[in-house]
């Protein structure tokens, strides 16, 4: 009875000092669960804080903050780089407002010589390089669930080039011929590959060794180069993120 009682006691301390760890270093958690060492994961943002038409600023932050609200501490591991258009009128000093609410995040201003979509995606394909997952987020998407850790270690389990965080409801769903292979995850993170894979500049994580086969021109022309390698796309089902409208109050 009393080895029985010492046992427990003992087990009790211990589950108190490991819960307790978890606590002050949730990365313990993360890294214990999750296969994050000897890995190199990148997120990058490309905006337009100086545009005359809706305010970015506003847009991004919020965008930003939903990441943070399901995955406080995701910045531990996961490099965030902001890429901001050139404008010859800014708002306001981005570089200081930035370090000033995310002190963690790198922040690249584009020069007048390195304006428009293509020389953005050309700096991000130079960018991650040295990475092995890129997470390319999307300004006005925003966090419906915590999933991103999900997606690494959907990724590190799968051949998927790219996972789409979309919503079911997208235009991709529209043709329901264009899905197969689902597979159920905890938190209803299911996903399910597409039989049109299709590269897309919505919200996504990507492997970063498929992106090796030229500059970014446009959108559609990128897009061919990648079909004709047979990468491999999937889709969240329920969907992980969501969209602002712009046009609406937010």
């Amino acid at each position: 009875m009393n080895i029985l009682y010492l046992f427990g006691t003992f087990f009790s301390i211990f589950v108190l000092l490991y819960s307790y760890n978890i606590l002050v270093n949730p990365m313990l958690y993360v890294e214990k669960n999750y296969n994050i060492k000897n890995k190199k994961f990148i997120l990058t943002i490309p905006t337009f804080l100086d545009s005359t038409t809706e305010d970015r600023w506003l847009l991004l932050s919020k965008s930003i903050d939903s990441i943070l609200t399901y995955d406080p501490y995701i910045y531990k591991f996961i490099d965030f780089y902001i890429i901001n258009e050139y404008s010859p009128n800014p708002k306001e000093d981005w570089v200081t407002k930035i370090k000033e609410k995310y002190p963690f995040i790198n922040f690249i201003q584009k020069t007048e010589k390195l304006m428009g979509q293509a020389e953005t995606l050309n700096l991000i394909l130079d960018l991650i390089q040295t990475y092995v997952y890129w997470v390319y987020w999307e300004d006005n998407s925003y966090s419906t669930r915590k999933f991103l850790l999900d997606a690494i270690h959907i990724m590190d389990n799968t051949k998927i080039t790219q996972l789409e965080f979309s919503k079911k409801y997208d235009f991709i769903w529209e043709d329901k011929n264009n899905i197969k292979n689902c597979h159920k995850l905890p938190r209803n993170n299911n996903y399910c590959m597409l039989s049109n894979s299709e590269y897309s500049l919505r919200s996504s994580i990507n492997r970063v060794k498929d992106y090796n086969f030229g500059k970014f021109i446009n959108e559609s022309e990128f897009a061919d180069r990648w079909m004709k390698n047979k990468y491999v796309k999937c889709v969240f089902y329920e969907g992980c993120v969501n969209y602002y409208d712009i046009n609406k109050n937010i």
